[in-house]
């Protein structure tokens, strides 16, 4: 199945992306109001993200985050979670109470490893039931900018009921920031398909996975289209296809180019192959990183 070649050697997904933050001009307020007596025993459990601002760090489906009170009762221990490309992704951390702010909604969040750069996590509203809105603002360094981040939370996948959307908006109309910024929300997908996700098999690769014994590199050489792929972080677009051509330069070597398009422009990666002494078993070398081996069936 050649579609293995291309998944295995498509490694377009190591160009940098470009951040979708929401920055905007002027320094964050601190002055705006956030649930006061915040009762952060009922905050525990699980929130499905149904709406929120784009962020540098969320770029996935069927996001959660979990919130339980640590064994010293003074903080939350979080777990946050998304599906990106079938690949479930989850971060750990701590929200601890901003200090002078003990008993409101006012907590930083620190996302592992240590020594990582608190974030500032506000709830604005909350039934501890159904929805909270949690906003989120950090002053960049340097500059007379800030950048914002929110969430629209529910206890239940899907939509919010009507009148908790009313008073979600009425919140965000007194708020500057978000204001400006109400309608670059984005709806999360919580769906079936959304939702689901490849397990990660215990144990090394299989060692008694062979290549086609009589694999004839000559016969294998053209364009191949990828009909079906298992996910990865490593590939995420659309019209993939994989072109082998005998090297004009070296016997018994093969240039490789992979080629997907990703925002409407065609990203492509070059390198070459050789045979070893496995039948079946290329050695591939991209410009970017070492060779490896891999099996082609």
């Amino acid at each position: 199945m050649s579609q293995l070649l291309i998944v295995i050697f498509s490694l377009l997904g190591l160009i940098n992306t470009v951040s979708n933050a929401i920055i905007q001009e002027g320094v964050c307020d601190y002055k705006i109001s956030v649930v006061p007596q915040f009762n952060v025993t009922a905050y525990q459990g699980v929130w499905y993200d149904i709406e929120s601002l784009p962020s540098e760090f969320q770029d996935g489906a069927c996001n959660t985050a979990t919130y339980n009170l640590n064994s010293a009762g003074t903080a939350l221990n979080l777990q946050n979670t998304q599906i990106s490309n079938g690949i479930l992704n989850f971060t750990t951390g701590t929200a601890q109470p901003q200090v002078g702010a003990a008993g409101s909604a006012k907590f930083d969040v620190t996302i592992e490893p240590p020594g990582s750069t608190p974030v500032p996590y506000w709830v604005l509203d909350t039934d501890y039931e159904t929805f909270a809105l949690v906003y989120s603002c950090r002053n960049n360094t340097g500059t007379n900018t800030r950048t914002i981040n929110s969430w629209k939370l529910g206890r239940k996948k899907g939509p919010l009921p009507n009148d908790i959307n009313i008073r979600i908006n009425d919140s965000i109309e007194g708020i500057e920031s978000l204001k400006n910024a109400s309608n670059q929300f984005i709806t999360r997908d919580h769906s079936e398909e959304a939702c689901s996700y490849f397990v990660d098999f215990d144990g090394p690769c299989p060692t008694t996975v062979t290549g086609v014994a009589d694999f004839d590199v000559n016969k294998f050489l053209g364009t191949w289209y990828e009909v079906a792929r298992y996910p990865q972080t490593a590939q995420t677009g659309q019209c993939n296809r994989a072109v082998y051509t005998a090297s004009a330069t070296t016997p018994g070597v093969v240039d490789v180019e992979n080629s997907q398009v990703t925002d409407e422009t065609r990203l492509t990666i070059s390198g070459v192959a050789s045979a070893t002494e496995q039948p079946g078993v290329l050695a591939v070398n991209f410009t970017i990183g070492d060779g490896k081996l891999f099996n082609l069936y």
